[in-house]
């Protein structure tokens, strides 16, 4: 008991960690980009990353030796220009999860033409590992005066503010067995598919679609609040969500949304499923969603399992990137 009890805490304090490092992340980021670039003599490049998420553990830096995609990234590039280089990305992946088109900004002290984006794509090739790549670099968009409380700044292209949405899909597999080559980017939940609906699953997606409090999706939002002393805002918009069907035994649940809470899609994918299967009653899932007092312990459902889930694109106002 005492062992578990252990285990639980360190649990505990590991999803604290990864809260308040998103938290101070863009809290960081908000102070940083409200300083005008023209005092710094850096230029802000722009790229997009794909990765297998299978053998990392998340996007961002956790520390010590555990391998995540932000680790590989900035190792490449300071090797690269021979320089520190930070990198920010606009969705910061839990371990397992994949990436097509993720965005991620990085600065840098000197100005590259087109034949030296070229080519710097062409070193990450290189030096990058098979299961992360970097393509479509290109320098940031100019400065841009935004209002910061009334105030008028020049404030640089940031990968985080800038994006306007971003599209997730979750990929089934419902045969009875699944092919052993699908285990890294398919769930194959434990289902008596031949008595479920796939149209019924599409329906009850659909009452996530608005602007919700997503709180009881979430994970560690209570520690986190106790950690900063303040209310965290769990209010998401999601677009649209449509169930795929890719073949006769494998879907796909597409996501739009405009910004999601740790692990908050793959609990909305769990969740689902197991109002589907009669786990969980849809008036429940109905009172999780429309009430702002509800938290993680009041949804029983688990999250749906990280290989599933892949960030598609994270979109950006009228541009081509």
């Amino acid at each position: 008991m005492q062992k578990l009890g252990q285990r639980g805490h360190w649990a505990a304090q590991a999803l604290l960690i990864l809260w308040t490092n998103y938290f101070m992340h863009f809290a960081f980021h908000k102070k940083d980009c409200q300083v005008s670039a023209l005092s710094s003599p850096k230029t802000r490049y722009r790229a997009r990353v794909a990765y297998d998420g299978a053998g990392f553990q998340g996007f961002q830096l956790q520390g010590g030796e555990k391998r995540t995609v932000q680790s590989e990234l900035e190792r490449a590039l300071s090797q690269r220009f021979n320089q520190p280089v930070r990198v920010v990305a606009a969705s910061r992946t839990d371990a397992g999860v994949h990436a097509c088109e993720q965005a991620i900004h990085f600065d840098l002290n000197q100005d590259l033409d087109v034949e030296d984006l070229e080519s710097v794509e062409y070193s990450m090739r290189k030096m990058l590992t098979q299961d992360v790549r970097l393509f479509r670099l290109q320098q940031a968009p100019a400065l841009q005066m935004k209002s910061i409380n009334g105030v008028e700044r020049q404030l640089s292209w940031n990968v985080m503010y800038e994006s306007t949405g971003k599209l997730y899909s979750y990929r089934l597999s419902l045969r009875g067995v699944m092919h052993p080559l699908d285990r890294h980017n398919r769930w194959h939940p434990d289902l008596p598919t031949h008595r479920l609906d796939p149209e019924e699953l599409g329906r009850i997606l659909q009452l996530y679609v608005g602007t919700h409090d997503f709180r009881a999706f979430a994970g560690a939002v209570d520690a986190l609040e106790r950690k900063l002393e303040q209310s965290v805002n769990t209010k998401r918009t999601v677009y649209s969500v449509d169930l795929v069907q890719e073949s006769e035994t494998y879907y796909r649940i597409d996501i739009h949304l405009k910004g999601a809470l740790y692990k908050q899609v793959r609990n909305m994918i769990g969740s689902a499923l197991d109002v589907w299967q009669g786990r969980v009653s849809e008036d429940h899932l109905l009172h999780l969603l429309s009430s702002s007092t509800c938290t993680r312990r009041d949804n029983r459902s688990k999250p749906a399992p990280p290989e599933g889930l892949t960030l598609e694109r994270v979109y950006f106002n009228g541009d081509e990137f």
